[in-house]
């Protein structure tokens, strides 16, 4: 069979011609073949550090006019060179990136040197993501940077990753300590305080008697309480829903402020307030001074940032003003200097015209 298939491609023009022109298909089928994960053949032979092979490749995508394959991306969106740098492979990026006067005989062309992929990095990027850079990183760099790379936001972006994770973290814990903590003094209220204050006593109070404190004093401590237990646990779990199991730790969140709720409806001290011809009780009274001293001092807050800015403003002008009044009434150098530069030019001006007079008396 392989005797046959020789000579079938030897003896007639035609055959020979026609395989000639099957093995350029094949060729060209294989090079523009992308694998399931969007990679081409330049992908492979990068991620598998075959830098050999792909300068074969090269070669034959450059025959076959197939040169913008090195521009696709897989699915990730990195492109050849993406890979390659990663892997350290000098050679490839030589041959990749465009030189002038260099040892591969002029075929590297101009490709998207700050391409980037689907996270924001460019081949730059993943150069100084390098974790041990071997002897041929330096050039790798180098080379990057003489074809125009340059960095994306990716890498700013990830300096910051870190103090913004350690900030969550630090965060979450004390989230989680205000909670137990007001979890804690609302179930330790009835020990500290008489038994008296919680018995259901139905007693019906005016609007103007919360204000003055003519309330049960436990009322405005658990009022207290339920503004750190509901703000802490809102933010808590607005964290936590970018975590993995977001949705099984929101469940607890939720459960855990329902158990909250419950449990505050069943110690807080029972009477009314009324108010025209409405009444409202003491549980849902709690949660309305709650959400009034949250925004409070919210907006306590607010206004002292404004005040501190509007005061930083006026004392950064006051000084200002201040230099300048104190540059004014100090003279200058010059002058200081003016005066006797003025009796010196007199009387040098003097001893010559003294010296001019007996010359011409002579």
């Amino acid at each position: 069979m392989e005797k046959r298939f020789e000579i079938s491609l030897k003896t007639p023009s035609d055959g020979a011609h026609s395989s000639h022109m099957e093995e350029g298909i094949l060729r060209a089928l294989i090079i523009e073949k992308l694998t399931s994960h969007k990679e081409t053949v330049f992908h492979l032979a990068a991620d598998k550090y075959q830098s050999d092979a792909f300068e074969v490749l090269l070669d034959e995508a450059m025959k076959l006019n197939q040169q913008h394959l090195l521009r696709q991306r897989d699915r990730h969106g990195n492109t050849a060179l993406h890979i390659a740098v990663s892997n350290q492979l000098i050679w490839v990026v030589k041959l990749l990136l465009p030189e002038p006067n260099r040892e591969t005989g002029g075929r590297g062309f101009m490709i998207q040197v700050n391409a980037k992929n689907s996270k924001g990095e460019t081949a730059l990027d993943l150069y100084y993501q390098i974790p041990d850079r071997g002897l041929a990183s330096p050039e790798i760099g180098h080379l990057l940077r003489e074809a125009g790379g340059r960095e994306g936001n990716f890498r700013h972006q990830k300096q910051s990753f870190p103090n913004l994770r350690s900030a969550k973290n630090d965060l979450l814990v004390v989230l989680a300590i205000f909670i137990g903590l007001a979890f804690t003094i609302t179930c330790s209220l009835p020990t500290f305080f008489p038994k008296e204050h919680f018995v259901a006593t139905q007693e019906v109070f005016q609007y103007k008697d919360v204000a003055p404190q003519h309330l049960p004093l436990v009322f405005y401590i658990m009022s207290i309480i339920t503004v750190v237990f509901a703000t802490s646990m809102g933010f808590l779990l607005v964290l936590l829903c970018s975590f993995p199991c977001g949705s099984l730790l929101l469940l607890t969140g939720d459960a855990t402020s329902i158990v909250y709720a419950l449990y505050t409806y069943y110690i807080v001290p029972k009477f009314s307030i009324r108010i025209a011809t409405h009444y409202i009780s003491s549980f849902y009274l709690m949660w309305i001074l709650a959400v009034g001293l949250f925004f409070c001092l919210f907006f306590c807050r607010a206004l002292t940032n404004l005040v501190w800015k509007c005061l930083s403003v006026l004392f950064y002008d006051f000084a200002k003003w201040l230099k300048m009044t104190l540059d004014s009434n100090v003279p200058s150098p010059s002058k200081k200097k003016l005066p006797y530069l003025r009796k010196l030019s007199g009387v040098q001006t003097g001893g010559i015209a003294s010296t001019s007079t007996a010359a011409s008396n002579n």
